[in-house]
């Protein structure tokens, strides 16, 4: 009798966000994408939330497409001020990750934002 305590998923298979454990178990996460590169200025900031915005409401699979628009809407507008507020704009980006979380690109993307955010603005 032949036993088999592990999984093995082969061929074309796609699990963002999935994790299999047992006994004995290791998760060991890579990927093989590249990320965005993270802006490097107040100004390449604001263009990349602009990007982000794009990408947010062309992407038909997410479900509150709106209401996560209107989030990066208020990040780009905390962005554009001579001074902006480094938490807020870091609250913006976090909610928009959350809303995003999943799907893939727009996930890389936010995740870029806010440490480039925090780097920019000495968070």
């Amino acid at each position: 009798m032949s036993s088999n305590e592990g999984v093995w998923i082969g061929g074309s298979v796609r699990a963002d966000g999935s994790a299999i454990a047992g006994r004995d178990a290791t998760v060991i996460h890579g990927s093989t994408v590249g990320g965005p590169p993270a802006p490097a200025t107040l100004d390449e900031l604001r263009v990349a939330l602009s990007e982000l915005l794009t990408q947010v409401r062309a992407a038909e699979e997410l479900p509150e497409r709106e209401e996560v628009a209107a989030t990066v809407e208020q990040a780009r507008a905390e962005a554009a001020k001579e001074r902006p507020n480094r938490h807020l704009l870091g609250a913006f980006l976090d909610a928009a990750g959350r809303a995003v979380a999943g799907i893939g690109a727009l996930t890389a993307l936010v995740t870029t934002l806010r440490g480039a955010a925090d780097t920019i603005l000495g968070g």
